[in-house]
């Protein structure tokens, strides 16, 4: 047998306790329909917003490995991102 839930509940608990992100709320889906990231104009990220960005796509890599296939396309699309989100 193969899960994570004890990860994603870790994860999600982490990032609850962390102001910065507040309550998290379930989705149906990992991204919006017709999301386009790569589209986006908005500012870059400060220092602190670019280490925020690389540790959630990091644990929604780790959650893809231990089990969360159904968000691999999402999460690599935006981890693409990462060197300068």
């Amino acid at each position: 047998m193969l899960g994570c839930s004890t990860y994603i509940k870790e994860c999600i608990r982490r990032l609850e306790d962390d102001p910065s992100f507040g309550t998290l709320h379930p989705h149906k889906s990992p991204l919006p329909a017709g999301c386009h990231p790569e589209l986006d104009e908005s500012q870059l990220l400060d220092l602190n917003g670019i280490c925020k960005y690389q540790m959630l796509i990091g644990m929604a890599q780790w959650a893809c490995t231990i089990g969360r296939l159904d968000i691999a396309f999402a999460i690599s699309s935006l981890s693409r991102f990462s060197a300068n989100p």
